[in-house]
């Protein structure tokens, strides 16, 4: 067999009859219809499940900008509190120093009366 009985093979056509072939042909017609239904389905779920996909993308997408900008956010005012933390610190430090100074001078005299 030549596998096409349409081939015209007077081999092919000797080994199958006609209404086999036909019956063959529509075998094969309706495969393909099938194959092409099937195709297309799939092509239409993947469409589907792509489209899912942006979707479940961009809304990741704008989760993480929201939740990049709340990062930002807590970052910043961690800064902010921590500048305002290191300048009531250098207050205090220089508090302290001046106390001390103050201390010192008073110290000094002190011993200079003694």
């Amino acid at each position: 067999m030549c596998g096409s009985c349409h081939c015209g093979s007077v081999r092919c056509l000797q080994h199958i009859p006609i209404h086999a072939c036909n019956a063959y042909k529509a075998h094969v017609d309706r495969a393909t219809v099938a194959l092409r239904d099937a195709r297309n389905a799939y092509k239409a779920h993947v469409g589907r499940a792509t489209v899912a996909l942006c979707d479940a993308r961009n809304t990741y997408e704008a989760h993480v900008d929201h939740a990049t900008v709340a990062v930002c956010d807590a970052c910043n005012a961690y800064k902010t509190h921590v500048d305002h933390a290191t300048v009531a610190m250098c207050d205090t430090c220089n508090t302290y120093r001046a106390h001390v100074d103050h201390a010192t001078v008073a110290v000094c005299d002190a011993g200079m009366q003694l």
